[in-house]
Formats: C-alpha cells, sequence, structure tokens
C-alpha cells in the first residue's frame, strides 16, 4: 500500500511545481506615501503602458513613438508642473499641466481632469502611476510605468506587467525608448514640438464630450486603427 500514497504524494508536489506562481496583488497595487515633492521632480521616460479605454494598447503601438515627463516646482509648494512629450507617428507634441499633490496624491482639474496615486515598486528609480480620469460615460484607468533610465531589467518590466494583470488592465503597450525623444534627441524641422495645451484648454464642453464618448467607444477606436493602419499601408 505504500507506492499508492508516494504516487499521490509524487503528483502533488509536481502539480504544485507546474502551477501559476502565486502573484501578490496585495503589495504589488498598494498605494505609496509621497514623502517630498522632490522626488516627483525631474525627467521620467515612459516605457509601457495600459488602460481600459478599448484597443489602447494597438492604437499605442501604431501612434506613439515613445514618451517622457518632465516635472518641475512652481512657486506654490503644493503644485506641480508636468510637462509631458510624445512622440505621434514621427511629429513632436507636448501639454503642460499642474497637478495639486494632497493626501499622496496628484489631481488636475484643466485642460485634463486626472487622478494620479503611486504604486508600489522594486524598482529604485521608477514610478507607477495609476491614474484616474472621469468621462461623461465612465472613468478612464491606466496604469503607466516611467524610470530615470531609458531601459529597466527584465525582472523589473515583469513586476510591472504583474501590476496591470493585478487590476485587470489589458496587457501593457511597451515603449521604444532606444528612437530619439521629443524634442532634446533632435533638432530638425521635422521634429519640432507642437505645444497642445492652449488647445485642450479651449475646447468647448461638446467637443470634450464627443472626445469622451470616442474614447470610450470600442467600435470608435476599432474604426481610428483601421484607418491607421490602411494609411500607414498605403505609405509603405
Amino acid at each position: 500500500m505504500m507506492f499508492p500514497a508516494v504516487a499521490v504524494t509524487m503528483l502533488s508536489l509536481l502539480s504544485v511545481g507546474l502551477s501559476a506562481p502565486v502573484i501578490d496583488c496585495k503589495n504589488l497595487t498598494r498605494p505609496i506615501e509621497i514623502e517630498n515633492r522632490e522626488q516627483l521632480l525631474g525627467k521620467w521616460t515612459a516605457l509601457a503602458e495600459s488602460t481600459n479605454m478599448p484597443g489602447s494598447q494597438q492604437l499605442t503601438k501604431l501612434l506613439v513613438g515613445n514618451s517622457w515627463v518632465n516635472v518641475n516646482v512652481t512657486n506654490d509648494v503644493d503644485v506641480l508642473e508636468f510637462v509631458q512629450y510624445q512622440k505621434l507617428m514621427g511629429a513632436c507634441y507636448s501639454i503642460r499641466v499642474n497637478m495639486t499633490l494632497a493626501n499622496n496624491t496628484l489631481s488636475s482639474g484643466t485642460p485634463l481632469m486626472m487622478r494620479d496615486t503611486l504604486l508600489s515598486t522594486s524598482c529604485p528609480d521608477c514610478l507607477v502611476v495609476y491614474a484616474e480620469s472621469p468621462t461623461t460615460s465612465s472613468v478612464l484607468t491606466g496604469l503607466q510605468f516611467l524610470s530615470k533610465r531609458r531601459t529597466v531589467t527584465d525582472a523589473e518590466m515583469e513586476e510591472f506587467k504583474k501590476q496591470v494583470q493585478c487590476l485587470g488592465l489589458p496587457a501593457p503597450a511597451v515603449l521604444n525608448t532606444e528612437t530619439a525623444l521629443c524634442p532634446e534627441d533632435s533638432q530638425s524641422q521635422e521634429t519640432q514640438t507642437t505645444d497642445l495645451t492652449d488647445t485642450f484648454k479651449t475646447m468647448g464642453d461638446d467637443i470634450m464630450r464627443a472626445m469622451d464618448e470616442f474614447l470610450t467607444s470600442g467600435s470608435g477606436i476599432k474604426d481610428l486603427i483601421k484607418l491607421i493602419s490602411s494609411n500607414v499601408f498605403e505609405k509603405n
């Protein structure tokens, strides 16, 4: 009767060894304390991101070359200036947003309504930002991985992907940080930066409502992806 018992024990150990590793979602999604604004200052390169917007991963891969943000102080000790630069289909764009730091949360009202909290990460020079942005019909949520470095280790990226999984978000889009960033790596005419801050500020409620409905519409995003893909294909 010993053999069946040994066999059952071995099979149990084998099944444990082959099962998926347990992900500690409680710690991976734990908000951290922002001790002072100095820890947020400087240049941060966006490495990967995921949102609950339909088709966001594919849209990011099609449109976004790379992205980074510069965080600066303002005259108000509780307010930080975020200047985000993005390379979209080869062109450079920027937007400036002032965010108020209070109770370990960063929030903004215009031109984009957003509420950000930082999540725990073992990466020593990284930020994992959980963002919530209300729309007319729902709330867009997302997770962004930023670092002082242009690249991180496989283990650090894997940890971020587990955080995305814990939050029930789609697989993240990983950005190509090896290409020239806007605008500092190139001063050519084609990479001059267009500032979109005033454009967003002057948008009326009707336009913002239409944008919200479009961004949260799966069919609308799919049509946009098809249009962009066909144009890229024709150019190539």
